[in-house]
């Protein structure tokens, strides 16, 4: 009997984009003048954190593995969170926000069908 995983690429999708709408509000706060934070090292950490996310994001909407598929959630987490609080002290609520949106799609990536036989 085979089984075959149902995907659901709307979690690591959602991912992605969190880290996409992360890393082009932090490339906005490092480089206008009138944000405060322009070109110091905070903007581009969330930069590099926006990329990752999306690397995870496209990672997890791809894996099959019930191994791989946890230790991507655990580590997306883990970044989710990270970037949250950056975007909090670098006074960009709406990294915050789009934080938010990828602890969204990591809920649906866990609640997603189980497995069923073919």
């Amino acid at each position: 009997m085979y089984y075959i995983p149902h995907r659901n690429p709307a979690g690591g999708a959602m991912v992605a984009v969190s880290g996409l709408i992360a890393a082009v509000i932090a490339a906005y706060a490092f480089l206008m003048p009138l944000t405060g934070v322009n070109n110091t090292a905070g903007p581009l950490l969330v930069i590099l954190a926006g990329v990752l996310l999306i690397i995870g994001g496209l990672i997890l909407r791809m894996a099959v593995g019930r191994g791989l598929r946890i230790t991507m959630r655990i580590l997306i987490l883990l970044a989710l969170a990270g970037t949250a609080v950056a975007g909090l002290l670098l006074h960009q609520n709406l990294i915050a926000l789009a934080m938010i949106i990828g602890l969204i799609g990591v809920i649906i990536d866990i609640i997603r069908p189980g497995r069923t036989a073919a």
